[in-house]
């Protein structure tokens, strides 16, 4: 299954609330061996305020990608709060819906909110869905009403038009499938989280997702990867990019970890560091991404490239990594 992370953010106003929550989102993804993705910018418009179409555009930009299976949404403000859960597992099983999102303040199955959703690129009725969003878009939102545009709202939102197409169409709202509040979005979601909306300004908010994140990054870089994780093979076409060794047991102990090693009968002491980096090594980080993504779970001021290179030769001598030559069909 191949999974793609999205997120967003204007270059203004949001960008530095984005760059606290993408050091979570793209850690987990690399941990999992999700591709993530991030557009800082305004696709289409003339103001910050219109990012807010930016996820409009970039779903239509991947509608035609033959890769792809699904696409994970989340706004600037949206953060893997559960490093623990496995976007493969969630979905495994859902490949008869073609979005799935939360519901929105109202009863109507088409008020949903959009701040995270996933949409099934498989499904025909997800082609349909981003398709008329796009229309929608490009047709009732003039280059003059963009240029215009004063107040944040006052043009129809990206969920407004969204809110249209599935009111418009219940063959696609049939398709949909709407979870109740407090699971992928909202300040308290369970698995996926929005960045906390206190009064006062921008400021505090950045320094509040700081809090919140912070702890997110150390327990991720501690976390043994779960078992869809050990198991995924590289898709063709990947590069030489280390991989960990097949079958390996990995438990949690006082002082670190345990990893067993079955085919060679062999048990390994590893602190959260070492751990950290088996798990990154996933077929689709470099060994020059490496360095970067340590120094995000770590919040550390440089990325540690020597003390990585001394880990990577250790983990490669003692056959808990190697390298993950796939050749193209």
């Amino acid at each position: 299954m191949n999974i793609t992370m999205m997120q967003t953010s204007d270059p203004h106003a949001y960008i530095d609330l984005s760059a606290e929550t993408r050091k979570i989102n793209e850690l987990y993804c690399s941990a999992q061996g999700i591709s993530y993705q991030i557009f800082e910018g305004i696709k289409r418009g003339y103001q910050a305020c219109q990012a807010k179409y930016n996820r409009i555009i970039m779903l239509a930009e991947a509608k035609n990608d033959p890769t792809l299976d699904w696409i994970v949404y989340l706004d600037a403000d949206a953060y893997m709060y559960d490093p623990g859960v496995s976007l493969y597992d969630y979905l495994r099983d859902k490949g008869e819906w073609s979005l799935i999102i939360e519901k929105g303040a109202d009863n109507d199955k088409w008020d949903v909110n959009d701040v995270a959703f996933f949409v099934n690129m498989r499904h025909p009725m997800a082609k349909k869905l981003i398709g008329l969003w796009e229309s929608k878009f490009l047709e009732e939102i003039s280059d003059e009403d963009l240029k215009s545009e004063v107040a944040t709202w006052s043009l129809p939102s990206d969920s407004a038009l969204l809110h249209d197409v599935l009111r418009e169409n219940p063959d696609i709202l049939d398709s949909v499938l709407v979870v109740e509040r407090g699971h992928i979005n909202y300040g308290k979601g369970k698995h996926i989280r929005q960045a906390p909306r206190p009064d006062g300004a921008t400021a505090e908010r950045i320094e509040q997702a700081k809090h919140d994140i912070s702890p997110l990054l150390e327990h991720t870089a501690g976390l043994p990867p779960a078992e869809s994780v050990r198991q995924f093979v590289p898709a063709p076409g990947l590069s030489d990019n280390p991989v960990m060794a097949p079958e390996l047991e990995i438990n949690t102990v006082a002082d670190g970890y345990i990893v067993y090693q079955p085919d060679r009968n062999k048990v390994h002491h590893l602190n959260p560091t070492a751990v950290l980096l088996l798990e990154l090594c996933n077929g689709r980080n470099s060994e020059a991404d490496l360095p970067r993504l340590v120094q995000m779970a770590y919040d550390l001021a440089e990325p540690p490239v020597k003390e990585v290179a001394a880990c990577l030769e250790t983990l490669r001598k003692e056959g808990l990594i190697q390298q993950a030559l796939v050749q193209n069909p």
